[in-house]
């Protein structure tokens, strides 16, 4: 199925020939997934800009792929020069999902590797992780050799430049091992640390086990996101993939601090792109590309305080070449009307907003900071300016929920649909779609919710039941996610070192591709895991042992809790451009972001 996937020769893609350090990035899932990654694509970047180093990529095989490399002795290898994954000096994975990391050793085993970090004994290829997942690195700590924690732009270079100099001194794994931690920032090394339970089964402590003293890994932090070229030369893609567009991080961080939301405190502070900066990029990558689609890369991005001007200058360019500009994570209590008009002049795909919770009780507890008259005047503005689509975001499961906040869910779709229909033409609204996506509430490390429990199948199927009873109008597109791929995400992403072993016996029954939900094979989880999803979802005591606690994200664990003690009695907290909360982050009252 699509043979274009495991071809080479994408536009701007680079070939090297040979380099001093060889290193293969890796997305754990299919090509048309990991292909659009804007992280994969800055490391491809940046790698590939060094006169000594190569970077070239490679994917998870569909299954079809999969077996005629298995059927043929053949181990899995690179998309720019077809060369063995396992022949690099560096195999980089980017963890954006727990739902990828069955694909992960299924990957290792594919590319002839010994699955265990231990039994790899040579220092090449090192096994290397980063994302948001290597926040928790316990779940996969037997298989990787170095977790990058945080920003990875700066731990990237730094990285190359250690292993250039070890390949010249002939380091042992121990030694470069060694030289890694010593240097790079963000470098966590799971061989040096163990986990020790108690009778019972509870983490007990994380103990040092090569006699060093023990500290926590402090992440990676780039206190400006201006200091490193953006990658303008992107990948176009050789068949169809999840997001077809030039991409421009605009901003890194968010300044909401909503209390479920683990790359709000990851990725604290806030920087922004310069305007100038963001709209020669903007310009370079679509010349370089030929998309029909802009996106920009934030978390919030109605946030960007340079938005307006910024729209002002980039869309009569769009318009004239009729590309569209997408404008993810629009916050509703600043949704505009100018700004309405504006992207309005482009293709209209619909607009996205993400209420979170139905009742502005439990928005107040998850400090989503957005209250009913907000989310009136955003449907007003909306509908308006003409447009006839738009998708909310909700959760259910959050802490304090009650079923009163599941019929404000309902509430607000009717909202929207009333609000339709008193600004569309009658012709119009009979076009008006309104979508909801809804997800069950995965409690996530480095949050103030990181101790709560996760409600389980029975209830979620419940909840979605009960508002489904409240949703009768043809209008309503509603689609909830598998509340059991959700029990999964949480079995691993607030497991220890013994869900590494869970992890790998799924692997080998044949449960990857766990992220698409026609492949989701929750049986096999059940055979594997079976009472070990109520030890994991369960509630966490405050002074217990967190697996995650050997790494440090800079937000204080007394600012979470304080948080999560706001949440219950649903009060909220200023946004960070108001004034500091003292999370830990940024050192002397200073904001890092000021540092633009």
């Amino acid at each position: 199925k699509k043979p274009g996937q495991y071809l080479n020769q994408e536009l701007n893609s680079v070939v090297k020939k040979d380099a001093e350090v060889k290193t293969v990035l890796i997305y754990p899932d299919l090509y048309e997934v990991g292909f659009p990654n804007i992280g994969l694509q800055i490391l491809y970047h940046f790698g590939n800009s060094l006169d000594w180093a190569l970077c070239e990529r490679a994917f998870a095989p569909d299954n079809d792929a999969r077996e005629l490399i298995i059927k043929k002795k053949k181990t899995l290898f690179s998309l720019e020069t077809n060369t063995p994954v396992s022949l690099f000096d560096i195999i980089g994975f980017t963890l954006q999902s727990e739902l990828t990391y069955t694909t992960l050793l299924d990957i290792i085993r594919l590319s002839g590797l010994p699955l265990y970090s231990e039994d790899r004994k040579d220092p090449f290829p090192l096994v290397i992780a980063g994302g948001p997942g290597a926040f928790n690195p316990s779940p996969l700590s037997p298989f990787i050799d170095v977790f990058v924690v945080g920003d990875g732009e700066e731990a990237f270079l730094t990285l190359l430049e250690v292993i250039r100099e070890a390949k010249k001194e002939r380091l042992s794994k121990r030694e470069l091992l060694d030289e890694i931690e010593k240097r790079v920032e963000g470098a966590y090394i799971p061989s040096r640390y163990k986990e020790i339970f108690d009778k019972k089964g509870f983490l007990r402590e994380i103990i040092r086990i090569d006699g060093m003293e023990k500290k926590k890994t402090k992440r990676a932090l780039l206190p400006s996101i201006s200091n490193y070229e953006l990658p303008v030369m992107q990948l176009v893609p050789n068949v169809q993939v999840v997001h077809e567009k030039a991409q421009v991080e605009i901003a890194r961080g968010c300044r909401s601090g909503c209390r479920f939301c683990q790359a709000g405190f990851i990725y604290r502070p806030t920087r922004e792109q310069f305007e100038r900066i963001t709209y020669e990029k903007a310009i370079e990558t679509l010349e370089n590309t030929g998309f029909e689609e802009l996106g920009f890369v934030s978390l919030s991005t109605s946030d960007y305080s340079a938005l307006d001007s910024l729209l002002e200058t980039l869309v009569p360019y769009c318009e004239e070449r009729r590309v569209s500009i997408s404008l993810p994570s629009l916050r509703m209590d600043n949704f505009t009307k100018e700004l309405a008009l504006k992207i309005a002049h482009l293709r209209r795909t619909g607009i996205t907003f993400a209420p979170e919770a139905g009742s502005e009780r439990l928005r107040r507890a998850i400090n989503k900071k957005l209250d009913d008259k907000a989310i009136d005047n955003a449907f007003q503005i909306l509908f308006s300016s003409g447009w006839q689509k738009v998708k909310l975001y909700f959760m259910i499961g959050l802490p304090t929920e009650t079923d009163e906040d599941i019929d404000g869910i309902a509430d607000i779709m009717y909202r929207a649909l009333r609000a339709a229909k008193e600004n569309l033409p009658a012709r119009m609204f009979s076009r008006v779609s309104i979508g909801a996506s809804i997800s069950t509430f995965v409690p996530k490390a480095h949050t103030p919710f990181q101790w709560e429990m996760q409600i389980r199948f029975d209830e979620a199927l419940r909840k979605r039941q009960y508002l489904l009873g409240k949703l009768k109008k043809r209008q309503f597109k509603i689609n909830f996610h598998n509340p059991r791929m959700a029990e999964v995400e949480g079995l691993i992403s607030r497991g220890d070192a013994r869900v590494a072993t869970l992890i790998e016996k799924a692997s080998e029954m044949g449960a990857i591709f766990d992220g698409w939900k026609e492949k989701f094979n929750y049986d096999i989880w059940w055979e594997v895991a079976g009472n070990y999803f109520d030890h994991y979802l369960r509630e966490r005591r405050e002074d217990e042992v967190l697996p995650w606690s050997v790494i440090d994200s800079l937000v204080s664990e007394d600012y979470l809790k304080k948080e999560k003690e706001k949440a219950y009695l649903a009060k909220e907290t200023v946004r960070c451009f108001e004034t500091c909360r003292s999370c830990g982050v940024c050192s002397d009252g200073i904001c890092v972001r000021t540092a633009r």
